[in-house]
């Protein structure tokens, strides 16, 4: 996996995790939140300015015994009798799309299914099909180049819950009529039932989208067309084709168009 390459680990998956590069950061939803607490719980702090160029500590003494006492504590049953493999090749008939069912898979980056919506690029990488009902995830890459009614219009969501991680320039969001500009590496929590919009306020920006349900990631989807391209076009292109305020309803989204 490179930047931009998305795995779905579904409960009840073996899975392994081996970082190959010098410096390696992804961003993972865990869902139902709190199994998060397994990376502090193994881990030691750290208060240095940058990753440790060195690591001399002894595994077997340092590491192995908190994954003992964490197989215990946590809802993980180690698997040493499972074959260990290297890197496998990209398949590029099933890396490219979503499944639609809870099965683990990948997605390789800009190989998926993408939308536009009035020139910002959206690019499902979760849905719900996918979760069970759990989540979506999904990026949005657009440009203040462009003026967007659709991002410019005011939501309320009633029973979803949305995270925005920014990854690359800037994003203006308002919530509750509270503006903050979020700078790359910054998130922002937009609880069930906030009023909020969003507005790219650079010349690229490209942000993560997790939703406790089908949310804002979905609704971009169905509200957007296909589109093949893997990056933000010069011209935002026609106004959207579908109704705003109708495609909303479908997922408990009350809209203030601007």
């Amino acid at each position: 996996m490179n930047s931009g390459d998305f795995a779905s680990v579904p409960p009840g998956t073996i899975h392994q995790y081996q970082i190959l590069g010098d410096h390696t950061e992804f961003i993972g939803l865990i869902v139902p939140g709190g199994w998060e607490e397994f990376f502090r719980f193994i881990g030691e702090p750290y208060a240095g300015p940058m990753w440790p160029l060195v690591d001399n500590r002894n595994p077997f003494e340092v590491l192995i015994p908190k994954l003992k006492a964490a197989a215990e504590k946590f809802d993980m049953v180690p698997q040493p009798q499972h074959p260990q493999f290297g890197p496998q090749p990209w398949d590029v008939k099933s890396d490219n799309a979503l499944p639609g069912s809870p099965t683990p898979y990948f997605l390789q980056a800009n190989r998926g299914p993408k939308y536009l919506v009035e020139g910002v690029v959206v690019k499902p990488l979760a849905t719900t099909k996918e979760s069970d009902g759990k989540f979506a995830i999904g990026s949005i890459e657009g440009s203040s180049w462009h003026t967007n009614s659709t991002f410019k219009s005011k939501l309320r969501f009633q029973d979803v819950h949305h995270a925005v991680q920014v990854t690359e320039g800037q994003l203006s969001i308002t919530i509750d009529g509270q503006k903050t500009l979020l700078q790359a590496g910054e998130t922002v929590y937009l609880p069930k039932q906030s009023v909020f919009n969003i507005s790219f306020a650079s010349r690229f920006a490209k942000a993560y989208v997790f939703a406790s349900g089908a949310g804002l990631i979905e609704l971009l989807c169905e509200l957007g067309s296909d589109y093949q391209h893997n990056i933000v076009p010069e011209n935002a292109g026609d106004a959207r084709t579908k109704n705003l305020t109708e495609v909303s309803t479908r997922y408990s989204c009350s809209v203030t168009e601007v």
